[in-house]
């Protein structure tokens, strides 16, 4: 295999070198995966882990975000409407427009 690329890497860009570095990889990389994951289930097990973490984190960052989102538009809410100082707070606008008018 190194021979392949010792061939490449003197610049010998033929197909046939190309073709021969590619054959070593993808012999190595099947050779490699067919013992580690001789046993299916420790597959199973490895792409179950990583899955579940990179989705638990995309899933938290949404979810944050929405969060986020959320409690911006009920801040928003509070200070249009005036709940956030409570029920006398509006008896006062009232009598405040009362008074105006």
């Amino acid at each position: 295999m190194h021979q392949h690329f010792r061939a490449l890497g003197s610049g010998d860009r033929s197909a046939e070198a190309v073709a021969a570095c590619l054959a070593a990889v993808s012999w190595w990389n099947q050779s490699v995966w067919s013992g580690m994951f001789a046993d299916r289930r420790l597959l199973d097990r490895v792409l179950n882990r990583v899955l579940s973490r990179v989705l638990n984190r995309v899933l938290s960052r949404v979810l944050n975000r929405v969060g986020e989102i959320e409690a911006d538009r009920n801040a928003a809410q509070v200070v249009s409407t005036g709940w956030g100082f409570g029920r006398g707070y509006q008896a006062v606008r009232k009598e405040l427009r009362e008074s105006v008018e």
